[in-house]
């Protein structure tokens, strides 16, 4: 394939993407990396891991290549491909959608190269990449380039529709280009159309997206690759999407809040708060959260083993969520030694309200039920093993089972509220007491309420927290609260949650398996005014 030809596949890349309106529930990305010479990286959730061939991407990974990459390839269940150059980050299946049509795009395309070939059944709805100042869609291939000084698209096949995006969107409107033309758009600035891309810019092409390789995907069909030795982000590991486009900053922003309690990261969002002010509120919203008093000692007594976790209902290969009507009670601790009685559960005058707080395993002190849930892809993946209580905390223990093959799995707790629902619409911040038993956990906490279709889909809001050793009061905005990306137009927002609560849940979600003990404890809950 020559040069040109590569460069037109280009230029209909990045003109592939229509980007911001309200987008429609999507599953994760049904979608493998199949190519991988030179290092790369997957960022899942918090996460960031070296990637491996064969790999089953999620709506929502980020993809970043090294400067030495020389092609990272992803393709998707519906044969589209996407080739990926040096120094390249995208986004999958990102939680905006392309102009008219609803659909989420394959990508958002922050900085690098990218060729995307169109799947063979793509002739009507197309392929879609959104990029900055760019979006297009294309039944063929493009190649597009996305530097700090903007967006260029290539055409190589068919023609593609391609639209501006945010400030550019005033200046000129959708266009169709035909194969073999150039796009650049910048900040600002109209879209230009070139017969023919610029020829400095055609000798800065990989050699590596110079040619059409064909799929490997069915060498991946029964494939069970997982993500290994992740660790937390840093500010610098995420910095680029945190000063991104507004658009994608927000709708990113619940994914990333629950680092901002680390003091590093804080200082550093801090400290580049121009960059991104729409952490200003949060962070100022935060207040030093003491540490309480210790509860009265008191004796835990191991629950005797239970029989075999039940399997939970069904859950949707899209969610890594269980169903709140699944969770099996956990069986009865030894009766602990008596502790003074608790506060009230409301005090109108410090504005809180008690959600829970525990003395045994079966009950909060406030009268909500407690349960024990795991939940796995595959039966026995993942267990509980123990819940007991020791100075004022639930002590949750379980497994992901060693040789486990499940993309998802889970480990936690619910804790019922007294009441069936309550409307707590006038509280502001949920405060929690956690620790985990070693390293920084990342735990899922989830608001849920009443109706038994979202408890199903596991689309009530939640928020991650990376939880420390150390026993700690967190503090966190409600705002910070939102249901997980796949769920669309189907998410139960924090404040529409809060009218009908129904209690909290506590999971270590896993979104790529790797056998290990699972250990954390609960201490009690309140909302705040």
């Amino acid at each position: 394939m020559t040069i040109s030809k590569l460069l037109l596949a280009a230029a209909s890349l990045l003109l592939l993407a229509f980007a911001s309106a309200p987008c429609r529930a999507e599953p994760p990305a049904a979608a493998r990396l199949t190519i991988i010479e030179g290092g790369a990286s997957v960022i899942r959730e918090v996460g960031k891991s070296a990637a491996p061939v064969g790999l089953a991407l999620q709506a929502g990974d980020i993809v970043e290549t090294s400067k030495t990459a020389d092609l990272v390839r992803v393709e998707f269940a519906d044969k589209g491909i996407l080739d990926l150059g040096p120094a390249t980050r995208v986004l999958l299946r990102p939680p905006l959608a392309t102009h008219g049509t609803g659909q989420r795009p394959y990508a958002y395309v922050l900085s690098g190269w990218i060729k995307m070939t169109a799947p063979p059944a793509a002739a009507n709805a197309g392929a879609s990449v959104i990029a900055p100042w760019v979006e297009a869609r294309t039944a063929g291939s493009v190649l597009v380039h996305v530097s700090p000084q903007g967006s260029l698209a290539f055409a190589e096949t068919r023609e593609s529709m391609v639209a501006p995006r945010g400030s550019a969107r005033s200046e000129s409107g959708n266009l169709t280009l035909a194969a073999g033309q150039f796009v650049s758009a910048a900040a600002a600035a109209a879209l230009e159309v070139s017969p023919q891309p610029p020829s400095q810019w055609t000798q800065r092409v990989p050699m590596s997206l110079r040619e059409n390789l064909p799929s490997r995907l069915d060498r991946f069909a029964n494939a069970s690759v997982a993500l290994a030795d992740a660790r937390d982000v840093s500010y610098a590991d995420i910095q680029a999407w945190l000063t991104a486009e507004a658009a994608l900053r927000n709708a990113m922003r619940p994914r990333w809040e629950p680092l901002s309690s680390e003091p590093a990261f804080k200082d550093e969002l801090l400290r580049n708060m121009r960059q991104h002010p729409e952490w200003d509120r949060l962070l100022l919203a935060r207040k030093p959260i003491p540490r309480p008093a210790p509860a009265a000692p008191m004796a835990m007594a191991p629950a005797p083993a239970p029989a075999p976790s039940p399997a939970p209902a069904p859950v949707p290969p899209s969610s890594a969520t269980p169903s709140f009507a699944s969770s099996t009670p956990a069986p009865a601790a030894t009766a602990p030694a008596p502790v003074p009685p608790p506060a009230p559960a409301a005090d109108a005058q410090a504005g809180q309200l008690n959600l829970a707080t525990f003395t045994g395993t079966s009950q909060s002190v406030q009268g909500g039920t407690i349960s024990l849930v795991a939940y796995s892809e595959r039966k026995g993946d993942a267990t509980y093993s123990l819940m007991a209580v020791q100075d004022g905390e639930l002590v949750v223990k379980g497994e992901f089972a060693p040789n486990g093959q499940s993309a998802w799995a889970g480990v936690g707790v619910t804790v019922n509220a007294a009441a069936s629902s309550s409307d707590a619409s006038g509280y502001k911040t949920l405060r929690i007491r956690l620790s985990a038993a070693a390293g920084v956990t990342t735990l899922r906490v989830r608001l849920f309420g009443m109706d038994k279709k979202t408890q199903q889909n596991g689309c009530y809001p939640v928020v991650q927290l990376p939880v420390s050793p150390q026993t700690k009061m967190y503090e966190v905005p409600i705002g910070s609260f939102a249901p997980e990306s796949f769920c669309g137009l189907d998410g139960v927002t924090a404040a529409q949650t809060l009218k009908n609560l129904s209690g909290i849940e506590v999971v270590d979600a896993i979104r790529a398996f790797k056998a290990r003990p699972v250990q954390f404890n609960v201490g009690s809950i309140a909302l705040l005014r």
